[in-house]
């Protein structure tokens, strides 16, 4: 029983925690016409993550509905809630089957209380005006994610940073004009990441099996079969500095050492089965287990070759990842034929979040907005405590 009782709560865990969507169902009680009282399961896990208002959704027919919050309950109520009642002719003890998926949205489907079956007629009901609200409610988020994602920046003057590193590379730095001293941080730091991933194309291209497999190399195996012209080319290119506490170090020369305990087998199995099966909810989710060239040194992580839709990426292209609504931008870096994220974006990422060797990420595709594609990202840790590594000196 006791074993039992373990296994519900991890699992619960991941599911509250990790899966994008959540379901519920209601039978209507006797005063639903103006509340309907969530589920106390439901209520007590995304209270604090929910808006004031959300959208009920019927067959891709949309309501806004406002949320009232009161101290252990959470309602559907006012006039958005009693319009879609009346829209849908909802009579006590229906049944509405809820799906959250995260993203300030329900999808509802409403069954008719006596036979038990899905009510045919909500197919057939439509909303006056619905595709003028619909399309400003698009421009409405589409408007506000693009100015919380890029800065209000255009996607042009991304591509723009991103042509510069290789005009930049082709000038003698003597013949360099004066203008160029105005560059500003962001662009510095997509130059280091446009160069770090002409530099790795050998690294990248031996580890591209590795990263979508079960772990079973050490730091130590996997920094012995590292090719000695990477050193060589780490040591042309030391002069690249990047921002911070580490300005004194380049990006290659960086190393970090673990400070976490020492893990078993048992523990490394426990996160990947995890991330298994949180990512099989998501048809275009992809794994990868973190490698010490991911988290320690290097700093470079390879899409698996499996993952059909990354053939959309382009050499530079910018992926914002997201974990728990904090997001990092990446650069997409190509190596004959490796895709993967590198230098100071994936760095952040990596630093930032704690990962170590043997945790386990999982990335979901969000949809883009301006071109940028969105990667939310779960991530199961072998270890639940993160320790910050320390940096090595070289």
């Amino acid at each position: 029983m006791e074993d039992s009782n373990n296994r519900r709560t991890w699992e619960e865990e991941i599911y509250w925690q990790n899966f994008h969507f959540a379901n519920f169902f209601l039978t209507l009680p006797t005063n639903f016409h103006h509340h309907l009282t969530l589920p106390k399961k439901f209520t007590e896990y995304m209270k604090s993550k929910l808006p004031e208002q959300i959208v009920l959704k019927v067959n891709r027919v949309s309501w806004n509905v406002n949320l009232k919050k009161e101290e252990d309950d959470i309602m559907f109520h006012g006039d958005g809630w009693e319009e879609f009642v009346k829209a849908y002719s909802l009579k006590k003890a229906d049944i509405l089957v809820f799906k959250y998926n995260r993203r300030e949205s329900f999808e509802v489907l409403l069954f008719d209380r006596a036979s038990l079956c899905e009510q045919e007629a909500s197919y057939f009901v439509r909303k006056v005006q619905q595709n003028s609200d619909d399309d400003k409610e698009d421009h409405d988020r589409s408007e506000k994610t693009r100015k919380d994602l890029t800065g209000d920046k255009s996607q042009e003057d991304y591509d723009s940073e991103s042509s510069a590193p290789r005009n930049r590379r082709k000038k003698n730095p003597a013949s360099t004009p004066k203008s160029n001293s105005g560059r500003t941080a962001r662009a510095k730091e997509d130059l280091d990441d446009e160069d770090e991933s002409d530099e790795s194309s050998d690294e990248e291209d031996s580890i591209s099996e590795e990263a979508k497999t079960t772990p079973n190399k050490t730091a130590t195996a996997i920094a012995r079969e590292s090719p000695p012209s990477s050193s060589r080319k780490r040591k042309r290119n030391g002069d690249k500095k990047i921002t911070g506490n580490e300005s004194s170090f380049s990006l290659h020369q960086m190393c970090y050492r673990s400070n976490r305990r020492e893990i078993t087998e048992e523990e490394k199995a426990n996160a990947l089965t995890k991330a298994k099966m949180a990512s099989v909810q998501f048809k275009d989710s992809f794994i990868v287990v973190m490698r010490p060239t991911c988290v320690y040194k290097r700093f470079y992580l390879t899409i698996p070759s499996d993952w059909k839709p990354r053939i959309r990426y382009r050499k530079g292209q910018q992926v914002c990842l997201i974990v728990k609504e904090k997001t990092w931008d990446c650069r997409v870096s190509f190596s004959r034929n490796n895709i993967g994220f590198q230098g100071a974006g994936w760095k952040k990422f990596a630093r930032e979040n704690l990962l170590e060797e043997f945790d386990v990420c999982v990335f979901v595709p969000c949809g883009a907005k301006n071109e940028r594609s969105i990667l939310d990202v779960s991530i199961f840790r072998v270890v639940p405590e993160a320790v910050p590594p320390t940096l090595v000196t070289p």
